[in-house]
């Protein structure tokens, strides 16, 4: 282990690495339900934590979202179901987006809000679940909807759009309560839609598979292929609290473990 900290409060949200900095949220008092966001440099150094607003407290409370960074901006989506845009540098707000409020969205969802949003271009892209505003693009510099999808008018569930160019189309994939939709990126137009889920917490770098079981806590380094399947090495994770939801990041040869309250980097490479 390089270094640790312990003091994030309550959250399954993953680290974001960027810019030379890492950030993570968490949520340090249940009763006031206010997510903040930290921020540390590469050695582990607190440089700034930052308030953002009300995240999730009920079912497995702690923060959902992973923050996501371009530039000097950085995106967070609460589990009450609002998006934030913040100042990277600082963490001061440049604008939010409320799902209830601004989208018309019926309640927040059992589990909370669990998506990170996508970035496509000047477009920030989520799935709110409302029945008219289902999955929008808004503006990211200023939050203004770009365009809406209805969807199939279901709940929003626990999953993170992403971008596929498939035949030289742009689709946003894109899951609610019990379908996927493959939405065209730049119109809201949606084209496609599936059943047939599965879930589960894996990262692939390098040729290798990087697993995290979220029933016992091990981390597991696997050479997987058609012909076989082949536990190279395993460790438990030793620090945090609560479920083991996070997802896991590499970067720049460190694997970064986030358990509940705790912060762990690892160098993964001799």
């Amino acid at each position: 282990m390089l270094w640790s900290f312990e003091g994030l409060g309550f959250g399954h949200s993953s680290v974001a690495v960027a810019n030379n900095k890492v950030y993570v949220t968490g949520i340090k008092d249940t009763i006031v339900s206010v997510g903040t966001l930290f921020n540390f440099d590469l050695t582990g150094n607190l440089l700034w934590q930052k308030d953002y607003g009300n995240d999730f407290t009920s079912n497995f409370h702690g923060t959902r979202s992973t923050p996501v960074i371009v530039g000097d901006l950085i995106y967070i989506e609460s589990g009450m179901g609002a998006v934030y845009c913040l100042n990277a540098e600082t963490g001061d707000q440049v604008w939010s987006v409320d799902f209830i409020n601004d989208l018309g969205v019926d309640s927040v969802i059992l589990f909370g809000f669990s998506e990170s949003v996508l970035i496509d271009g000047d477009n920030l892209i989520c799935v709110p679940g409302g029945k008219e505003n289902n999955v929008v693009a808004l503006n990211r510099f200023t939050g203004k909807k770009i365009w809406r999808s209805k969807g199939f008018e279901e709940p929003a569930t626990y999953n993170s759009p992403i971008l596929v160019n498939h035949n030289g189309q742009r689709l946003v994939i894109a899951m609610s309560a019990s379908s996927i939709m493959g939405i065209d990126a730049a119109t809201g137009e949606m084209l496609v839609q599936n059943k047939d889920l599965c879930g589960g917490s894996i990262i692939y770098a390098d040729g290798l598979f990087y697993c995290y079981a979220e029933n016992d806590g091990v981390v597991a380094l696997v050479n997987a292929s058609p012909e076989k399947f082949e536990i190279i090495s395993k460790f438990p994770v030793p620090l945090g609290t609560d479920q083991h939801w996070a997802r896991l990041v590499i970067k720049d040869k460190r694997l970064y473990v986030r358990h509940g309250n705790a912060l762990m980097v690892y160098n993964i490479f001799s």
